[in-house]
C-alpha cells in the first residue's frame, strides 16, 4: 500500500446510535459461593464486559452497546465522559512518528450502541432480537492458558489466597455450616438477553472459631476479569473476616479473622450476580447441568441452556469485537487491564488488515485511497490515509510490550484458543499509532499479508492510581478497529496496489462496568429451622421445592426459637400415593430444636389395578343358552359395570347363579363372572 496522501475523495459519514439494545454484551463476572456475610449488607463486585456489534451490509460498522443491568434489573446509570473531536490525516506504517502519552483520570463508562452506513447520509441501523433454533452439544473446552505480561506483584488478595491456601484441616470450617433455601433465577440465558444469572441461598453458621476457613470449589462455567476478589465480612458493624475468590486456583476461601462467639448461631442470605464464561459454554446453543459446590459440602445442579445469539442481529461481531480478559492490582494503587481483540472469526478473506487498539473513542473515519472510487462505497484501490474521528481518553495508556498477536480458534460463543503465536516483524508489525494519541496498529504481512484465519491480539494497559486511591477497573475502556479488503492482492508495486475485493472497516467498544452482588446475615442466640420436604421414593425427584414450615400464622420457620411446636402432613400429588416418612426424617411433627430439621415425606406412584367381568346365560342343568362374553375387559379397579337378563325361547330367567357376581356393580381385581 503507498503511504502518499491524496486528495480525498470518498467521504464516510459517521453517527452515533444512542438506542442500541445491547445484543452482543460480553459479560464476564466474579462468582460467590460459600462465602458467609455476617451482618451488615455488604456489596461484591463482580466485572462485567461489554462489546456489541450493530448489523448492516455497510463497508464500514462501528460496534458499541449500551445496556447494563445490575442483578436486581435496575438499569445502571452510565455516565458520559467529556470528549474532544479530532481529526488525524496519518498513514500507519514502520516510521511513523509516535505521539506523547497524557495521562488522566477521565471515567469512560458509557455503554452506546454505534451504527454507521457507508454514504454522505448517515443511517441508524436497528437491532433486533432474534431467537436462535440451532441446538447442538455443549462440552467443556480446555481453556488455552493466554499469556500475562503484566509484572504482578502480591496484592492483599492474593496475599489472603496464599494463607487460606494452607490452613490446617483442623481448621476447615465446612463441617459448621448448613445450606438451604438454594434457588436460580433462570435456566434458559440468551446472549441478546444479558449473559447474567444469579444464585441464592440461606446459610448457618455455628461453633465457629478465629481462623476457621471454608475452601470451596469454584465452577468453571463462570468467570471474573478480576481474578482475585477480596471481600470483607462483618457482623453487628464489625468485620469478622474476608472471603477471597480466586479464579485462577478454582476456590473460594472465607476466613474468620475475628474472635467467634460459639455459642451463637450465625446466618442470613447470600444472593449471587455473576455470568456465563465463552470458554466453557462454546457452542451457539448449549445444554448442560452444572454442579455447583456449596460450603456444607453439597452439591446442587443446575440445568442451563445457554444461547450465544447476539451475531444473529449484529453479524459484524464475526468482523471484530473486544473484551477484557483480566485485570489486577498492583501494589501501588494502580491497575492492570488486559484485552482482547478477535478480528474475523468468521474465516473471511481478508488482505492487508491493520488493526487499531486505542484508548480512545472511534468515532468515524473518512478514509482516503490512490485512487478515487467511481461507485461510492467500493475502492480497491489502497487506501493512504484513515482519518480517525474520535475522543481523545487519557484515562490510560498501553503498554506497548504487553502486545501479541494469535492465530486462534474462535468459538460460537466468541470465546477462544490459541493456536499459534505469530511472529512480530514476520507475520505483523506493531506501530506505535500517529492518528490517534494512545493507539497501536497491528499490520499483518508475510503469510498473514492474505488471511482468512481468525486472528486475537492480546494488550493492556495500566489505569493509575488516583488521589491515593486504587484505581477501578470501570475507568478504562478500549476500542478495536479493523480496516482491510476483502479477497487478495491482485497487483502490488511502485504504482500502487489493487485487490480483488473492496474495501472494509468495523470497529468495536468495550468497557467494564460493575455489577454488585449482595450478601445479608447477622449473629444471634442458637436457633432453629424446619423445613419440609416431598420426595418420589423411586427416584429422588422433589415433587414440590422444599419450603420451610409454617406455623398458623403463615411464619416460616427459619430461625426460630427452640421450642416453638411445628405440625406437617402428607400432602396429595397426582398418581401417587404417601408411604413412609424418610429414614433420617424429623418427627411429622414436634418442637423446633437447635439447627436444622428436615421433614421428609416419601412417596411412590400409584399402580391401577385390573379387572375383568363377564356374562354366561346357562340353563339349571347347565346347557350354555348364550356363549360367554366380555363386560368389562382390562377395566381398573372400582370402575362400575351392568348387566342385563335376556330372553331365550322356552325359557323363563330363574336366578343368579350360586357363584355369580353382582349383576350391577364394580369392577374387582379378580375375574368376575
Amino acid at each position: 500500500m503507498l503511504r502518499d496522501n491524496l486528495n480525498r475523495q470518498l467521504k464516510y459519514s459517521i453517527r452515533k446510535k444512542k438506542n442500541g439494545g445491547g445484543a452482543a454484551s460480553f459479560i464476564v463476572g466474579s462468582v460467590i459461593f460459600g462465602g458467609l456475610m455476617l451482618g451488615n449488607v455488604m456489596s461484591v463486585n463482580a466485572d462485567e464486559v461489554a462489546s456489541s456489534s450493530t448489523s448492516g451490509d455497510t463497508a464500514v460498522t462501528s460496534n458499541q452497546m449500551n445496556e447494563n443491568k445490575d442483578i436486581s434489573g435496575k438499569e445502571v446509570t452510565l455516565s458520559k465522559s467529556n470528549t474532544v473531536e479530532t481529526t488525524v490525516n496519518q498513514k500507519e506504517d514502520a516510521s511513523a512518528v509516535s505521539s506523547d502519552n497524557v495521562v488522566s483520570t477521565t471515567t469512560m463508562n458509557q455503554n452506546e450502541s454505534g451504527s454507521t452506513e457507508n454514504s454522505e447520509n448517515p443511517v441508524d441501523l436497528t437491532n433486533e432480537k432474534q431467537t436462535a433454533n440451532e441446538t447442538t452439544d455443549t462440552k467443556s473446552s480446555g481453556t488455552d492458558v493466554k499469556n500475562d505480561n503484566l509484572t504482578q506483584s502480591p496484592t492483599n488478595a492474593r496475599k489472603l489466597v496464599a494463607v487460606a491456601a494452607t490452613v490446617p484441616e483442623s481448621q476447615l470450617a465446612n463441617n459448621k455450616v448448613t445450606i438451604s433455601n438454594f434457588k436460580v433465577n433462570k435456566h434458559l440465558i440468551r446472549e441478546s438477553e444479558g449473559l447474567d444469572i444469579n444464585f441464592s441461598f440461606d446459610w448457618s453458621g455455628q461453633g465457629l472459631v478465629k481462623g476457621d476457613t471454608l475452601a470451596v470449589p469454584l465452577s468453571d462455567a463462570f468467570t471474573s476479569v478480576t481474578r482475585q476478589v477480596s471481600v470483607p465480612f462483618g457482623s453487628n458493624g464489625q468485620q469478622v473476616g474476608t472471603m477471597v475468590l480466586d479464579y485462577d486456583a478454582k476456590k473460594i476461601y472465607t476466613t474468620f479473622t475475628a474472635d467467634m462467639d460459639p455459642n451463637r448461631i450465625y446466618n442470613g442470605t447470600i444472593n449471587v450476580g455473576t455470568f456465563i464464561n465463552r470458554n466453557y459454554f462454546i457452542n451457539k446453543d448449549n445444554r448442560n447441568i452444572v454442579e455447583l459446590d456449596l460450603p456444607n459440602g453439597q452439591k446442587e445442579a443446575v440445568d442451563l441452556q445457554i444461547i450465544f445469539d447476539a451475531k444473529d442481529t449484529a453479524p459484524e461481531l464475526g468482523i471484530i469485537t473486544v473484551q477484557a480478559d483480566k485485570n489486577a492490582d498492583n501494589p501501588d494503587g494502580s491497575t492492570n487491564i488486559t484485552w482482547d481483540a478477535i478480528v474475523n472469526s468468521d474465516k473471511d478473506q481478508m488482505s492487508d488488515a491493520s488493526i487499531y487498539v486505542t484508548p480512545d473513542v472511534i468515532k468515524g473515519i473518512n478514509p482516503q485511497f490512490e485512487v478515487p472510487s467511481q461507485v461510492l462505497g467500493y475502492n480497491y484501490s489502497a487506501w493512504t490515509d484513515m482519518n480517525f474521528e474520535y475522543d481523545s481518553n487519557s484515562t490510560y495508556s498501553l503498554n506497548e510490550d504487553s502486545f501479541r498477536v494469535y492465530q486462534a480458534n474462535v468459538y460460537a460463543s466468541m470465546g477462544y484458543a490459541k493456536e499459534k503465536e505469530l511472529v512480530k516483524g514476520k507475520d505483523y508489525e506493531l506501530v506505535k499509532s500517529g492518528a490517534m494519541p494512545h493507539a497501536y496498529v497491528i499490520n499483518l504481512i508475510g503469510d498473514y499479508a492474505t488471511t482468512s484465519f481468525p486472528i486475537v491480539v492480546e494488550y493492556s494497559g495500566t489505569v493509575p492510581a488516583k488521589n491515593g486511591e486504587r484505581a477501578v477497573v470501570d475507568q478504562a475502556t478500549t476500542d478495536a478497529f479493523v480496516a482491510y479488503y476483502k479477497g487478495t492482492i491482485v497487483v502490488s508495486n511502485d504504482a500502487g496496489t489493487r485487490y480483488s475485493g473492496p474495501f472494509l472497516a468495523n470497529w468495536a467498544h468495550a468497557s467494564i462496568n460493575v455489577n454488585n452482588s449482595s450478601i445479608t446475615g447477622s449473629s444471634q442466640n442458637v436457633l432453629g429451622s424446619v423445613s419440609v420436604v416431598h420426595i418420589d421414593a423411586t427416584t429422588g425427584k422433589l415433587l414440590k421445592p422444599e419450603a420451610y414450615v409454617l406455623e398458623k400464622d403463615g411464619t416460616p420457620l427459619h430461625n426460630v426459637e427452640q421450642g416453638t411446636e411445628y405440625k406437617t402432613t402428607p400432602e396429595t400429588f397426582s398418581g401417587y400415593k404417601f408411604t413412609s416418612m424418610g429414614y433420617d426424617s424429623a418427627p411429622a411433627e414436634g418442637t423446633v430444636k437447635e439447627g436444622h430439621q428436615r421433614v421428609i415425606y416419601l412417596y411412590v406412584p400409584e399402580v391401577k389395578q385390573k379387572g375383568n367381568v363377564d356374562v354366561t346365560y346357562v340353563t339349571e342343568d347347565g346347557k350354555v343358552l348364550e356363549a360367554t362374553t366380555d363386560v368389562v375387559k382390562d377395566g381398573e379397579v372400582g370402575t362400575d359395570y351392568t348387566t342385563e337378563k335376556k330372553n331365550f325361547d322356552g325359557y323363563s330367567f330363574s336366578r343368579m347363579g350360586e357363584f355369580s357376581a353382582e349383576a350391577t356393580g364394580q369392577v374387582k381385581k379378580e375375574q368376575s363372572t
